[in-house]
């Protein structure tokens, strides 16, 4: 009996410990996902500014 509670615990806590892996797996490409769009804004408003620049 108390073998089957020992393994119901450690299932649970793998599972606990995949589920955390993967929430932060989510976390960190969505950050990933804002800091790209960030940087390609950044370069697309660098170029508009110097193609206006370049007709004046």
């Amino acid at each position: 009996m108390a073998q089957a509670q020992l393994a119901g615990w450690l299932e649970g806590l793998l599972h606990g410990i995949q589920a955390a892996l993967w929430a932060q797996h989510l976390a960190a490409r969505a950050q990933f996902e804002e800091m790209r769009r960030r940087a390609l804004e950044a370069h697309r408003e660098r170029e508009e500014r110097q193609a206006a620049s370049r007709y004046l």
